[in-house]
């Protein structure tokens, strides 16, 4: 035990122990008499979490266990457990990563998306600390900017969207940030400028056609407005803002089903069907039961030609799910996908009768007849989808698309006409509704169109 001297070199040399210990601490180094402990690891209920993500997990916390001083293990945990919806237990890991590794900007970057659904102010902190490390990364800078956005620090917010659209002149959440900001100020010119052009970018991104209905409202321009929330239900949820750190969390930490459909769609369209194929492989090893598996592998054997493997796992799947017309759906579109046009059509006619109101098996049927040139019987399955739903769009461009095929051009002209109204920004409805106008007789009518 130290002795301590008023004004003596013992009350100095405590101090300097107390500061030392102080500064630790600031920084987040442990310090322990005896033994080092290190931090506890967060308590997580894996009850009823599938059996790939428990062992995923599970695997992480070892790895913290046996180097408790890597900030990589202990940042792989957070992302284990952020990518399965462990939020909350995420965050002291990715506060331990950032401790022992705090020039690294991807662990306040990871900590601040943990934040902002849950205290807005600590994902702003979180997100300044890594801009400071990290300038160039237009992602981050939107998601900075929409914290600072909610927590009303408006020309903050501006500077980070503006700085990202820069970086990124196609990154359509920047230009939103930018009409959000503008609409915020009132300034319904710069709000609609910045809003189309996000929408320009990236149509089918939900939220500007939102906020454009609101500069519609506040201009008095009811029927505008409308018009924009009607586009806004027809887009996809999905914000069109790529980034590779954070892509690569589900990547490669993901394993719950809904992160190996995701890896193995990515793989599937990329034509690596071996890989996309592995990815239900090793859920099988935990899940041999999986009708999820067994569907998709029955899919994805087709596409490789190993037709009667398929077909057991097309088997096992109706067994799985005997009320099901999920596997036979998949089924069909991989034959479709294949070119083996003849099965295809057995195989959606097998859909639709036990299913009638399956409109996406009537919309395949209907390009599948087209295809090899049934085209009367096409038109007639696509027509019949109306009834059911009367904008259906990928409906109504087969249809279009058959009756331009058939050279019935006033009934093409009149179909894409109807898509244009349902979809005003569908890419390519303008060029094919003009050109069949023109190849109906009427190009006065076709240069208005344009």
């Amino acid at each position: 035990m130290l002795e301590i001297e008023r004004g003596g070199v013992q009350t100095r040399v405590l101090v300097a122990i107390l500061v030392v210990v102080a500064g630790a601490a600031a920084a987040g180094v442990w310090i322990a008499s005896g033994e080092p402990e290190p931090p506890t690891l967060p308590d997580v209920d894996l009850q009823g979490s599938p059996r790939p993500v428990v062992a995923h997990i599970e695997a992480a916390q070892q790895a913290v266990r046996d180097d408790p001083e890597s900030a990589e293990v202990w940042g792989r945990l957070g992302a284990s457990l952020e990518v399965h919806g462990f939020i909350l237990e995420a965050v002291p890991c990715y506060d331990r990563a950032h401790v022992l590794q705090p020039r690294k900007w991807k662990w306040p970057y990871f900590l601040g998306y943990c934040h902002r659904g849950v205290d807005v102010a600590k994902a702003v902190a979180a997100f300044a600390t890594a801009v400071k490390l990290k300038q160039d990364h237009a992602p981050l800078r939107v998601v900075y900017g929409d914290a600072l956005l909610q927590t009303d620090q408006v020309a903050e917010a501006a500077g980070q969207y503006q700085t990202a659209s820069e970086q990124d002149p196609r990154c359509a959440p920047a230009w939103k940030g930018l009409g959000a900001v503008a609409l915020r100020r009132n300034d319904l010119e710069k709000a609609e400028e910045y809003l189309r052009r996000a929408i320009g970018i990236a149509p089918s991104y939900r939220e500007p056609h939102q906020l454009l209905s609101q500069v519609h409202r506040r201009r008095g321009s009811e029927a505008d407005a409308d018009h924009e929330l009607a586009q806004a239900k027809l887009c996809a949820d999905e914000i069109p803002l790529p980034d590779s750190e954070r892509d690569a969390l589900g990547w490669y930490e993901g394993q719950s089903l809904e992160w190996r459909s995701r890896r193995s769609n990515q793989y599937r369209r990329a034509g690596q069907l071996k890989q996309a194929e592995s990815e239900w492989r090793a859920l099988l090893t935990f899940e041999p039961d999986s009708k999820d598996a067994h569907r998709e592998l029955s899919a994805l054997l087709v596409l490789q030609g190993r037709i009667a493997e398929s077909k057991t796992h097309y088997d096992r799947a109706r067994e799985l799910a005997p009320g099901s017309i999920g596997p036979l759906v998949a089924y069909a579109e991989a034959h479709a996908q294949a070119g083996k046009n003849a099965e295809a059509i057995t195989l959606f006619e097998e859909v639709l009768t036990k299913t009638p109101d399956a409109i996406s098996a009537r919309v395949n049927l209907g390009a599948i007849l087209s295809r090899t040139g049934q085209r009367d019987r096409a038109i007639n399955e696509l027509n019949r989808i109306f009834e059911k739903d009367a904008d259906n769009v990928p409906a109504l461009f087969n249809l279009g698309a058959v009756y331009a095929d058939a050279l019935k051009w006033s009934e093409a002209a009149a179909t894409f006409e109807r898509l244009a109204k349902v979809v005003p920004s569908h890419p390519e409805v303008w060029d094919r509704w003009s050109l069949a106008v023109v190849r109906a007789g009427h190009p006065r009518q076709a240069i208005e169109i344009l």
